[in-house]
């Protein structure tokens, strides 16, 4: 995950701040057509991919840990998905 998002220093400081910010573990459970764009879209949020398991031929569960400010929601009930999701046992 990129933590390097720190792009404007004080004049005087020559090593950026430390960054910290909460990650959360998100679980979707999607129709197996979405799983390309659910991967994108997980992956232009910081997300890093975890795990992925075929429930049916029609379901697939995908695992992400991503920065909770860059969970959205709208649009997970017009896709007919289900998120979970807990934060991430981690050192951020």
């Amino acid at each position: 995950m990129d933590r390097s998002a720190v792009t404007c220093l004080p004049a005087n400081q020559q090593q950026p701040l430390e960054t910290r910010f909460v990650v959360c573990r998100m679980e979707i459970i999607t129709p197996s057509d979405y799983v390309g764009t659910i991967m994108e879209l997980s992956q232009q949020r910081r997300g890093d991919f975890e795990d992925m398991q075929y429930l049916t031929e029609a379901r697939t569960t995908l695992v992400y840990n991503l920065p909770l400010a860059e969970v959205r929601c709208c649009s997970v009930r017009s896709m007919g998905l289900s998120m979970h999701y807990r934060r991430a046992l981690s050192g951020w």
